[in-house]
């Protein structure tokens, strides 16, 4: 039966039923909705280092690498020299697992044939502390990435919670140092790509309760975070309803603690009742790609029902 011919005499309606599935496509761990239709894994991504060594902040948004900070650290300077520090306030609470994260920084050795040195990165969730370091005897030569692992022990992070990155080097010893030697640590630019690799819960997405008006359907969609709107305009996403994208843009909404996205489908006049796959999908980095199915279908329970305009919302 077509729908949209609001002239015809026999009501049309349009069952949807919502169902929020997680997928994480690298690597595939499907996640399935809370009972209230909101998903918020722990999700595996990176946080980049943005700003000073000695006021840096964090961000997963790769928009954000657009400006080159460093730190030079020479002979002369002996002890333990902390790199850096950077430190976000989290915006979303939710458990995490035991997992290996992951802090890589880029270096460039000069005037020198190598560098041997020890490399520790502390990291703060709340009042939790974690550590890891590089191995006794790191050797360092020409330009590379500093790794190093660190084992954290499944925990709770809480809104409002600062994530803190602690970055220090000690007992540095240079190999045939020339008059300028030193080494020299770089981040903040999509060349040089300073990041820790870790599994916290990034965003949570509700998919809300659809509406009808006349021929379109409206597809709310709330993305809690504490990135306020930059969750939405410093990732790319969209929504498609039987494998066809919605090509107008979605209106976004802030709210206390996230945004509110709203996607307008425009009912087919040659469409009939039956089930309609929709999918929702954010990628928030490009290691990172969520998707949101959802799908609509005329076999639901009509107890559970909404009735807006001859259609049944459920």
């Amino acid at each position: 039966m077509p729908i949209g011919n609001m002239a015809r005499s026999q009501r049309v309606e349009v069952v949807l039923i919502i169902v929020l599935l997680m997928l994480m496509s690298i690597p595939y761990s499907p996640v399935v909705g809370d009972e209230d239709g909101a998903c918020c894994p722990s999700d595996d991504f990176d946080l980049f280092l943005l700003g000073s060594a000695d006021d840096g902040t964090l961000s997963p948004f790769e928009s954000k690498l657009d400006e080159k900070f460093e730190k030079l650290v020479t002979p002369s300077i002996q002890g333990l020299v902390e790199i850096g520090n950077w430190e976000i306030t989290w915006g979303l609470q939710g458990d995490y697992p035991d997992s290996t994260w992951e802090f890589r920084i880029p270096y460039e050795v000069e005037s020198a044939a190598g560098i041997q040195v020890n490399a520790t990165i502390g990291v703060n969730i709340g009042s939790t502390y974690f550590e890891g370091d590089a191995g006794a005897g790191l050797f360092l030569t020409n330009e590379g990435e500093v790794v190093i692992p660190i084992e954290v022990l499944a925990g709770e992070v809480r809104s409002g919670d600062k994530i803190k990155l602690t970055f220090s080097v000690r007992s540095l010893s240079f190999s045939s140092p020339g008059d300028e030697a030193g080494i020299r640590f770089v981040w903040g630019t999509d060349d040089f790509r300073a990041r820790i690799s870790m599994k916290l819960p990034l965003v949570s997405i509700d998919m809300k309760e659809p509406s009808v008006n006349g021929n379109l359907v409206y597809f709310p969609v709330l993305l809690k975070s504490g990135f306020g709107d930059s969750m939405w305009t410093g990732s790319s996403g969209g929504l498609s309803v039987a494998s066809s994208s919605i090509a107008d843009s979605p209106i976004a909404t802030p709210t206390n603690n996230g945004v509110e996205v709203t996607f307008a489908w425009e009912i087919p006049e040659t469409a009939e009742t039956g089930t309609y796959f929709v999918l929702f999908h954010l990628i928030p980095q490009t290691s990172l790609r969520i998707d949101c199915l959802l799908y609509t279908s005329d076999a639901a329970d009509e107890e559970d029902s909404v009735d807006l305009g001859g259609r049944r919302i459920i």
